[in-house]
């Protein structure tokens, strides 16, 4: 089951897998009027698609996050890890001590996409996804 949540809308997606890869099975979407109803709308859209899930997949909206490709000047994925932080500070409006980075390899001409999410952003999900209406 993946789990989009908004400020104002909440998305559910079943796949399952098939011999073919996964498939689609459902999906839903529901615009919120008053976001402090997530809860309860979250859990009644559950109940009316009738899942059944093994996992749940949540994400960030992007406007979330900050989605870079950036120059490396080297492409040892040990090293990256060290200094990667730092190297994407001159690209982000905020400082860089508030953000979680994270980044894919090096492409051969040594650049490498980057995102970063402020850590609180991801923290105030986390605590909103945590409470388990999801699985009423």
């Amino acid at each position: 089951m993946g789990l989009a949540v908004g400020a104002k809308s909440i998305c559910v997606v079943q796949a399952i897998n098939t011999l073919k890869g996964p498939l689609v099975k459902q999906a839903a979407f529901r615009d919120l009027e008053n976001p402090d109803v997530l809860p309860q709308a979250a859990a009644e859209l559950l109940r009316e698609m009738k899942l059944k899930h093994d996992w749940v997949v949540t994400c960030l909206p992007s406007s979330a996050g900050f989605v870079r490709k950036i120059p490396l000047p080297f492409r040892k994925v040990s090293k990256i890890e060290r200094i990667i932080k730092y190297q994407l500070e001159p690209y982000l409006p905020l400082s860089v001590e508030e953000m979680a980075v994270d980044f894919l390899p090096p492409d051969p001409e040594g650049s490498a996409l980057v995102a970063a999410v402020q850590a609180e952003t991801i923290s105030e999900h986390l605590e909103k996804i945590s409470r388990k209406w999801w699985m009423s």
